[in-house]
């Protein structure tokens, strides 16, 4: 992978894209596997106070002190002193873990945990651990938008306009010809490969309105920093507007809808903008 796709994918974790986690996690793994054999892992979003709460020691070695420490990062100090537990091999991974269940501490705080030489990341305690997770969740979506100049200024990200001629037609069927085309610009990539699926555009669209009806005072104008912001909707029904407007495109004039948008191939080490060959519906 080389620097300047892992940049661009850096970014987009920074601002929460689901898709990029799962392509550095694979290139993470694809790494050898020894890197990172040991370490101690927990919820790196933080925890409710009242929930339970767990780390896990992977791999490791006891050391001369066999005891984990839960530092306070604000002061050093020590929280709580816990001896892991007996040690348990994942069927899955096949890695040793060792839990440590410190649902006991409630103080809201920043903390990490101390074993031996190993160490975790920081995590916190809040109240409201996960409110800003759920905000980068939902604005990637406008990161991914299809068709658009995207110019965030919170990320940093930018590309051109892209895909801007969807699609032509890959095959005839009983109300369009084969090359024809059809307007289905707009939309949101689905993952790396930029393509377009009605099939999880719909799930998206169905089960975050769901959210939406559910707890509407959740969700509010503002709230996601995207360009509609400020038009006095929910900054959420204005990006799954965006949605939604996509697969009317998709829809034929018989009322039938074509499942996809995409090229022929993947496109490789390719931003958005970059990826100019003809897509098909």
């Amino acid at each position: 992978m080389n620097t300047r796709l892992l940049s661009w994918l850096y970014k987009l974790l920074i601002a929460g894209t689901t898709i990029a986690v799962l392509m550095l996690h694979a290139w993470i793994e694809s790494m050898d596997a020894t890197t990172a054999s040991q370490g101690i892992v927990l919820n790196q979003v933080g925890y409710l106070p009242s929930a339970a709460k767990v780390a896990l020691i992977r791999n490791a070695e006891a050391p001369a002190e066999a005891v984990a420490q839960l530092i306070n990062t604000a002061d050093d100090s020590v929280a709580l002193t816990l001896e892991p537990a007996a040690l348990a091999i994942d069927s899955a991974s096949g890695d040793g873990l060792q839990r440590l269940d410190f649902s006991e501490v409630r103080r809201s705080g920043s903390y990490r945990w101390q074993y031996g030489d190993l160490e975790s990341v920081p995590f916190t305690i809040a109240t409201n651990p996960y409110t800003e997770a759920t905000r980068l969740l939902l604005r990637s979506y406008y990161l991914q938008r299809c068709g658009i100049e995207l110019a965030d200024p919170e990320t940093g990200i930018y590309h051109p306009p892209c895909h801007l001629h969807d699609g032509r037609m890959a095959h005839s069927d009983a109300i369009n010809d084969a090359e024809v085309h059809l307007a289905a610009a707009g939309g949101w990539h689905d993952a790396g490969d930029y393509g377009k699926y009605v099939s999880t555009a719909a799930v998206t669209v169905g089960r975050l309105l769901s959210v939406y009806e559910q707890a509407p005072e959740r969700f509010w104008d503002g709230q996601l920093k995207i360009p509609e912001s400020g038009n006095g909707m929910p900054d959420l029904l204005d990006e799954m507007q965006v949605g939604l407007d996509w697969m009317l495109r998709m829809q034929r004039a018989d009322g039938a809808v074509y499942r996809k948008l995409s090229g022929t191939s993947w496109p490789i080490d390719l931003t958005p903008d970059e990826d100019t060959r003809t897509r098909y519906v």
